[in-house]
């Protein structure tokens, strides 16, 4: 039982290693490098179906919509479960729309961070948008978690989480501070 239990899982490793190889490589530069792009007509469309004119369009907070905005500050992870971290463990920093479920949800933007050191300064931009089409303005609830696995999803066993503590926060917000105290 034991063998199949471990078969299934590195099955599932494999194949969510598989999704992810397919997603980050959906919006690279096919350019060569040392060459550059022909100019875009007016009439070209960026990956996301836009005209230029609609992708610089202002966003009702007033920010331009292809920067959107940011959020920033430090997570640490608090002491008492310092001996708890997996030395494989991955970060992940996310920002949910404040509105709606946030269990089960995917986030608008987030980061991956491999073997992170606390405390760790971040920055959530609209490069980490991961939801095409999506900007990161307005209100969003910003979490951190710890993976024990390396895997994003749901929360298993030896995974550590934190929130900001005034969630929601408005797009734009520095010092979004978080421990990471909840150990699951």
């Amino acid at each position: 039982m034991e063998l199949k239990t471990r078969r299934s899982g590195y099955l599932m490793i494999l194949l969510f290693t598989g999704i992810l190889s397919v997603l980050s490589a959906c919006n690279k530069n096919d350019t060569p490098v040392g060459s550059t792009p022909p100019p875009a007509s007016p009439a070209a469309q960026n990956s996301y179906g836009q005209s230029p004119a609609a992708a610089v369009a202002e966003t009702p907070s007033g920010q331009n919509a292809t920067t959107g905005g940011t959020f920033s500050g430090t997570i640490a992870l608090d002491s008492k479960l310092s001996g708890k971290v997996d030395p494989n463990a991955v970060l992940f920093i996310s920002a949910k729309p404040s509105e709606g479920p946030q269990v089960g949800v995917p986030p608008v933007a987030s980061q991956r961070i491999a073997s992170p050191k606390f405390p760790l300064e971040y920055t959530l931009s609209q490069a980490d948008v991961i939801m095409p089409g999506a900007t990161l303005s307005g209100q969003f609830n910003i979490v951190a978690k710890l993976m024990k696995n390396g895997a994003a999803g749901p929360m298993g066993p030896g995974d550590i989480e934190g929130k900001y503590s005034k969630n929601p926060v408005a797009s734009g917000g520095k010092g979004i501070n978080i421990t990471l105290d909840t150990l699951h």
